[in-house]
C-alpha cells in the first residue's frame, strides 16, 4: 500500500510538473500548434468507433464536449488537454494543485471515481458527459468496472493505460476521443 501511495504521489507531481510546463508556455486546447478536425454540422458527423486500450471497442458520440475521468491522473490529463472539456474532478484538489489550476476550473464538482470516493452516479447523469475515462491497470478487474460503469449510465467508458510510460499513447487516444488528433 505504502509503494501505492508513493507511485500516485509521483505521477501526481509529474503530471502537475506537465500542467506548470503548459501553463508557463501558453498552451492551450486552441493554441495555434495544434490541428483540429474541420467542424462539421450534426447531419454530416458520422459515429466512430475506436478501440480503447483494454482492447474493447467504444462508440464515440457525434461530438465530445463533456468528458469526466473516474481516476485522478485522467482527470489531469484531461485538464492539461482540454480543461473546457473537463465535467468535473473526481477527488478533492489539494490546496498545492489549486495554486496551479485556473480559477474557473477549481470550483468543478467534485463526482467521486474509482477507489476510496466512488462515483456520484445521479451527479454525474445530471452534467451529461458525452464519454466517460478510466485511467487504471489493464487487467479483469478494471475493464469489469469500467464495464459495469458503461452499463449502469449508458455512457461509453474508454480505458486508458495507467502507466507512466504510456503517458503519450493516452494523450494519443484522449486527442482521437475529443477529435485532435495532430500537434505539430
Amino acid at each position: 500500500m505504502i509503494l501505492r501511495k508513493s507511485t500516485i504521489k509521483i505521477l501526481s507531481i509529474t503530471l502537475l510538473a506537465v500542467i506548470l510546463s503548459l501553463l508557463i508556455t501558453g498552451c492551450t486546447g486552441s493554441s495555434p500548434g495544434t490541428v483540429e478536425t474541420p467542424q462539421k454540422t450534426d447531419s454530416e458527423v458520422e459515429e466512430n468507433v475506436i478501440t480503447d486500450m483494454a482492447g474493447r471497442e467504444i462508440l464515440l458520440p457525434k461530438k465530445t464536449e463533456k468528458i469526466f475521468s473516474l481516476s485522478p491522473v485522467g482527470t489531469i490529463m484531461l485538464y492539461t488537454l482540454c480543461p473546457e472539456k473537463l465535467l468535473g474532478w473526481n477527488y478533492e484538489l489539494s490546496e498545492m494543485e489549486k495554486h496551479y489550476i485556473l480559477s474557473q476550473y477549481k470550483e468543478l464538482p467534485n463526482l467521486g471515481g474509482a477507489g476510496k470516493n466512488p462515483p456520484n452516479s445521479e451527479e454525474i447523469l445530471k452534467l451529461k458527459p458525452d464519454i466517460i475515462v478510466y485511467v487504471a491497470d489493464i487487467n479483469e478487474t478494471n475493464i469489469s468496472t469500467a464495464e459495469q460503469f458503461q452499463n449502469e449510465l449508458n455512457i461509453p467508458v474508454a480505458v486508458l493505460y495507467s502507466r507512466i510510460e504510456k503517458t503519450a499513447n493516452n494523450y494519443e487516444m484522449l486527442g482521437k476521443i475529443i477529435g485532435v488528433e495532430t500537434i505539430s
